[in-house]
């Protein structure tokens, strides 16, 4: 973790999504103002021939952001490298970063339509959650290499790993073809708000067990689902219909083969990532499953719980234990 932010998301990390179905219908919305600042634009408006005094304003501009994009996203150094300006002038007039800039800002010219309901998202999430008010939204590239960075107060969207299952960069990177169908605009909004759960959950949750890791995911899933427009809510889950009703079908059978293997309570690596990390399938259970099939038992844990006790959101979070929630729902599938 770096000191600058809460949580910082690799590319493949934030493309673990782990989904499920949801019937229920929007709640009230409840609004705030909320900044959005597009740092690719403003990177690649730099004066090149005046770039050392561009790049000091462009730091003032975004004090935080700008040091985890140099170090940590691109990779050349520190923004008080006397050398940052040449590295960072081969970057923006890289052939095929100008490129990746152009189809992003083609694809996300009218950007309100997605930072809207990010905004709208994260404030409901703050509302039930006594957080923060004020939000930010950065949008920037990274050359493929960072989907979110959540800070204090601030989430930076990568744009570059929404340009859709059709863009040649993403097979160039031979990425699966499981992650890249998911790499479209229609998820940006959806990801964007498990990732600033995600980022808040993070450090207060103790994810040693299988039953932590998917309660930690059914976590999320809930309260994502919860804060969500309605027509986004399908979104979270990353399943297609058939997947979705594979799961509805098989939960029973996935619950009884986790207890009858003692999994629940395994801390074994290997495990915990074959039932909870993105692939093709959940690998515990066939290959007509889909992947992290974990989490969808951790949601509907989540719903029984909550079904039952009926506590605030930010109850859930950050009060119950895996453990406690699991005796408390009463879970039977």
């Amino acid at each position: 973790m770096m000191n600058q932010a809460k949580q910082l998301f690799k590319l493949p990390a934030i493309l673990i999504i782990f989904l499920i179905w949801s019937g229920t219908g929007c709640k009230s919305r409840h609004t705030q103002q909320f900044n959005v600042n597009r740092f690719d634009i403003d990177l690649f408006s730099l004066n090149l021939d005046s770039l050392n005094h561009q790049i000091a304003n462009l730091h003032r501009q975004y004090p935080e952001f700008m040091p985890i994009f140099t170090e940590h996203i691109i990779g050349i150094g520190q923004v008080n490298d006397p050398n940052l300006g040449v590295y960072l002038e081969q970057f923006v007039k890289d052939p095929v970063i100008l490129e990746i800039y152009s189809k992003t800002e083609t694809l996300f010219e009218n950007f309100s339509l997605y930072s809207d309901q990010i905004a709208g998202g994260i404030s409901e999430y703050q509302k039930q959650t006594s957080s923060p008010e004020q939000i930010d939204l950065i949008g920037f590239i990274s050359g493929f290499n960072q989907s979110f960075v959540t800070m204090e107060s601030k989430l930076a969207i990568g744009l570059d790993n929404y340009l859709g299952a059709d863009c040649q960069y993403y097979k160039q990177l031979r990425l699966p073809a499981y992650l890249i169908e998911k790499m479209s605009p229609e998820f940006l909004i959806a990801d964007a708000i498990r990732a600033w759960i995600q980022s808040d959950l993070e450090g207060s949750i103790n994810n040693e067990t299988i039953l932590e890791h998917i309660i930690f995911e059914g976590k999320i899933l809930y309260a994502a689902i919860q804060v969500l427009d309605k027509n986004q809510k399908l979104n979270v889950f990353r399943y297609s219909p058939d997947q979705i009703q594979w799961c509805k079908d098989h939960e029973k059978t996935m619950w009884e083969f986790m207890v009858e293997n003692e999994m629940l309570f395994s801390s074994d690596a290997l495990m915990i990532q074959r039932i909870s990390k993105e692939a093709p399938f959940t690998r515990d259970f066939g290959m007509d499953s889909p992947p992290r099939a974990g989490a969808w038992i951790g949601y509907r844990i989540i719903e029984k719980f909550m079904a039952r006790n009926k506590v605030k959101l930010e109850d859930l979070l950050f009060k119950y234990t895996a453990q406690d929630i699991l005796a408390k729902s009463a879970y039977r599938p």
